[in-house]
């Protein structure tokens, strides 16, 4: 045991001997020669004659003294540890106020982040309207302009047939005027014009003219056309 403890221990013992005779009283003079005794439990009893010789003592208390020395420190430290617990209890205080303001200032920033993507969410809704709007509107110019071509196309297509028809009418129309008019002779070895004025029955001069030739002279596998009669 601690000597401040059995200090505290023997003060204690000297303060309750000291209520002991608590609640008691010493004999009265002046009461008649009577004596009115009372006990702790505060109830008055009947008077009775005090003995002539008899003079009351009071009890001798012998007193202690405890060094508290120990016990002082003790309560001062016990002071100090409470002084810096209230400190620490501040600091904390102060920390918690600090983070509820950090918390106060991230919901702002949270609230604005939030604000700006619905912004840019109507924003990018707006623009993608516009967007299919104009897809819609150039796909449907895209399909005019594709149905259009086509019936360029196809007309292009029915007049040049129609041109190639006339074409090939008109050349089945010359082959027949000309299949008529002459019929071709196609040069072979030892052929000469006089040769083949005699064979068809037309002079040199006049297939000559008809071919276009300046002279006599021809060669094998030439195409010679002579005029029918």
């Amino acid at each position: 045991m601690k000597s401040w403890q059995a200090g505290l221990l023997a003060l204690c013992g000297v303060w309750f001997a000291g209520c002991a005779d608590f609640g008691r009283t010493e004999p009265v003079l002046g009461n008649g020669g009577n004596t009115l005794n009372t006990y702790p439990e505060g109830r008055r009893l009947v008077s009775q004659p005090a003995p002539q010789a008899t003079v009351a003592q009071k009890p001798v208390v012998v007193r202690e003294t405890v060094d508290l020395t120990p016990v002082n420190h003790e309560i001062a430290g016990l002071h100090a540890d409470l002084d810096a617990l209230r400190e620490e209890q501040k600091g904390l205080l102060n920390r918690l106020m600090s983070l509820e303001q950090e918390n106060e200032s991230l919901k702002d920033q949270n609230k604005q982040l939030a604000d700006l993507v619905a912004a840019m969410d109507q924003r990018f809704s707006e623009v993608d309207k516009g967007w299919r709007k104009q897809m819609e509107t150039l796909s449907a110019n895209m399909d005019r302009e594709r149905a259009q071509r086509r019936t360029e196309m196809e007309q292009l297509g029915r007049a040049v047939s129609s041109e190639i028809e006339r074409n090939a009418r008109n050349v089945a129309a010359q082959q027949q005027a000309a299949a008529a008019e002459y019929r071709v002779w196609t040069v072979q070895k030892g052929d000469t014009l006089s040769a083949i004025a005699q064979v068809s029955g037309v002079s040199i001069e006049r297939i000559k003219q008809f071919n276009g030739l300046k002279n006599n002279n021809i060669y094998i596998g030439q195409p010679l056309k002579i005029p029918n009669k």
